[in-house]
This record gives C-alpha cells, structure tokens and sequence, in this order.
C-alpha cells in the first residue's frame, strides 16, 4: 500500500492541510474501517516519536500518495 504524503480536510469554514516532513508531521496513517454496509473514515496524523497530532474522522478530505 502506497503512504499518504499529504491530506487536505475540507469543512464548510475552514481548509486544513498536513503534510509529511512539514510542521512536525512525520506520518498520515490510514485506519480506515470497513464494514459490510459503509466505511468509517479514519486517519492519524502523527509526529517522529509517534505522538498523535490528530485525528480526522468522517470528514470530507483529500488525500494525496507519495510516488513509487
């Protein structure tokens, strides 16, 4: 599976971006859940030590992937 490079949360009043390698970011992890009927939406965004930065649940986003 591909890593996430970058992911854009778009809310009605507000656009937030977190990126890799910017603003402490050092991973975008997909935990995504599939049910038989719907997908939860899930995604931690976490620092160098592991450290939870946070979480986007349920929310409209994009999501870009880092190159092979």
């Amino acid at each position: 599976m591909s890593k996430i490079k970058q992911i854009t949360i778009n809310l009605p009043l507000a656009t937030k971006t977190y990126t890799v390698g910017y603003d402490g970011v050092s991973e975008i992890e997909d935990a995504n859940i599939e049910y038989s009927d719907s997908i939860h939406w899930y995604y931690r965004i976490k620092d160098s030590e592991g450290r939870l930065i946070a979480e986007i649940i349920n929310s409209p986003v994009e999501v870009e992937y880092e190159r092979n």
